[in-house]
C-alpha cells in the first residue's frame, strides 16, 4: 500500500505541476498574445527545465526527509537503508519527472501540431480543451487510489488548474503592451 500511495502522490504532483505550468504558459502567451511560435519555444523549454527542476527537488528532499526521520529517531544508517533512500528518491524523482513531462505536453501539443507540422488550429482553445482534459483525468486517477469520490477529485482539480491559467492569462493580459507583443 505504501508504494502505490508514493507512486501516486508523485504522479499526481508531477502531473498536476506540468500541465498547470506548461497551460501557464499558453494562457500567459494567449493572453499577452504572442505568436504559435513563441509559445511553442516557451512551452517546451519551461516543461523540460522545469521538470527537470522538480525531479531534482523531489530527488533531494525525499533523501533528506528519510534522513531527518532517522536523526529524530536517534537512529543509525545502515549502508542498506542508505541504498533504500536512495533507490526510493531515485524512483519518486523518476515518476515526478515523467508525469510533469508526459501529462504536461499536453496543453502544448496544438502548439507543435500548428508550427512543425503547419495544421491550422485554434490552438489556444484546443490547449485549454486538452488541460481541462488532462486535470479531470489526473483527479479521476487521485480518486481512484484515495478512494473518495470521482466528481470531487475531478472538480478539485479541475479547479485548482483553472484558478491557475485564469491568473496566468490575466497577467499575460495585464501585462502584454509590456512585452511589447
Amino acid at each position: 500500500m505504501a508504494a502505490s500511495r508514493g507512486w501516486i502522490r508523485e504522479f499526481v504532483y508531477g502531473a498536476i505541476d506540468g500541465t498547470v505550468t506548461t497551460f501557464a504558459v499558453v494562457a500567459g502567451s494567449a493572453g499577452a498574445d504572442l505568436s504559435a511560435r513563441v509559445v511553442l519555444i516557451l512551452g517546451v523549454a519551461n516543461l523540460l527545465a522545469d521538470g527537470f527542476a522538480m525531479a531534482c527537488g523531489n530527488y533531494l528532499s525525499t533523501k533528506a526527509d528519510h534522513h531527518a526521520g532517522a536523526n529524530r529517531t536517534g537512529g543509525t544508517l545502515s549502508d542498506a537503508d542508505h541504498a533504500e533512500i536512495e533507490r526510493t528518491a531515485r524512483r519518486e524523482a523518476l515518476t515526478t519527472f515523467v508525469a510533469f513531462v508526459v501529462v504536461g505536453s499536453i496543453p502544448i501539443a496544438p502548439f507543435v501540431v500548428a508550427v512543425v507540422a503547419g495544421v491550422d488550429l485554434p490552438v489556444f482553445w484546443v490547449s485549454l480543451a486538452g488541460s481541462m482534459g488532462a486535470f479531470a483525468l489526473i483527479g479521476w486517477v487521485k480518486s481512484r487510489v484515495t478512494g473518495r469520490g470521482a466528481l470531487r477529485g475531478v472538480v478539485e482539480t479541475l479547479l485548482i488548474g483553472g484558478a491557475a491559467a485564469g491568473v496566468a492569462f490575466g497577467v499575460g493580459w495585464l501585462l502584454r503592451g509590456v512585452a511589447g507583443a
